[in-house]
C-alpha cells in the first residue's frame, strides 16, 4: 500500500491515503453534540470498515456508537466541548483488502500508543503539580526567625518569611532552635509581609535568643484533674 497523505492537525479535512482504501476524516465536537456526518466518503454499515476515535481512544461499535447510515455515525454519550473526533474508513467495492485493514489496524495502536502516552504524562504532571501544592501548603505551617527577643507575657514581634498561613488569632509555638525546654505558646497578633506579631499566653521563662522555630498549634486544653500522690517506701523499715 502507498505511503499516507496526513496533517495531524486537520480539522474537518478529510486525510486519504494515495491507494484511496484509507480514508480518515477528523472533527472538534460542539458541546453535547453526538452525530457526526462523513462529508468526503460513504461506507457500509456493520461490515467493521470504520474506526472510531475520541480524544485518542477507540470506540467500541454498538456500546459507544452507532452506524447509522453510510455517511453518519451516532454516539451514545454526547460529547464533550472540543473532544476531538476521528474516523477511519477503509474503503473499497469488495470490502478492505488486507493491507488496508492491515493499516488500519496499525492506525489503531499508533493512537492508543498516543492516547496513553499523553495519559500518562498529564498523570505525572498532575501529580508533580500536587506535590508542589501539597508541599508549599505543608510549609506554610512553620518558619524561622533569627530575631532577638526575650520571652515575656507581652506581645512579641519576629522578623520571619512572608506567604506563611500565619492569619490573625492562629494558635503558634515559638521554640528556641537551641533549646526545645525554651518555648511559648501564643496567638497571632498580626502578620504583615515578614513581621509577625504574637500575643502570648504561656512562656517557659525570659528566656533571650535569636534562633526560633515557629509553627502552627493548637489552642491549649484544659489542664486535667490532679492524680493521686503515691505514698513513700520507706527502705530503712521495709514498710510502707
Amino acid at each position: 500500500m502507498g505511503s499516507s497523505i496526513w496533517a495531524p492537525d486537520s480539522v474537518n479535512n478529510p486525510v486519504v491515503n494515495v491507494d484511496n482504501t484509507i480514508k480518515r476524516q477528523n472533527y472538534i465536537a460542539t458541546a453535547g453534540q453526538t452525530v457526526f456526518t462523513l462529508t468526503e466518503y460513504s461506507y457500509t454499515p456493520n461490515t467493521n470498515s470504520l474506526f472510531v476515535f475520541v480524544n485518542g481512544f477507540e470506540q467500541p461499535l454498538g456500546i459507544s456508537y452507532t452506524e447509522t447510515d453510510a455517511t453518519t455515525i451516532t454516539f451514545l454519550t454526547p460529547c464533550s466541548l472540543g473532544d476531538v473526533v476521528e474516523i477511519v474508513g477503509m474503503i473499497g467495492t469488495t470490502g478492505a483488502t488486507a493491507a488496508s485493514e492491515a493499516a488500519a489496524q496499525a492506525l489503531v495502536s499508533q493512537n492508543a500508543a498516543a492516547a496513553s502516552a499523553l495519559s500518562a504524562s498529564n498523570s505525572a504532571a498532575s501529580a508533580a503539580a500536587s506535590a508542589e501544592i501539597a508541599g508549599d501548603f505543608i510549609a506554610g505551617f512553620s518558619s524561622t526567625s533569627s530575631t532577638n527577643v526575650t520571652l515575656a507575657l507581652t506581645n512579641l514581634t519576629f522578623q520571619t518569611q512572608p506567604g506563611k498561613l500565619y492569619d490573625s488569632g492562629t494558635f503558634v509555638t515559638v521554640a528556641s532552635l537551641y533549646d526545645p525546654n525554651v518555648y511559648m505558646a501564643g496567638q497571632v497578633y498580626t502578620y504583615i509581609g515578614t513581621t509577625l506579631i504574637v500575643t502570648p499566653y504561656y512562656i517557659t521563662g525570659p528566656t533571650t535568643t535569636n534562633a526560633w522555630l515557629i509553627s502552627i498549634s493548637g489552642i491549649q486544653g484544659p489542664t486535667g484533674p490532679q492524680g493521686t500522690v503515691a505514698p513513700l517506701l520507706n527502705y530503712n523499715a521495709g514498710v510502707i
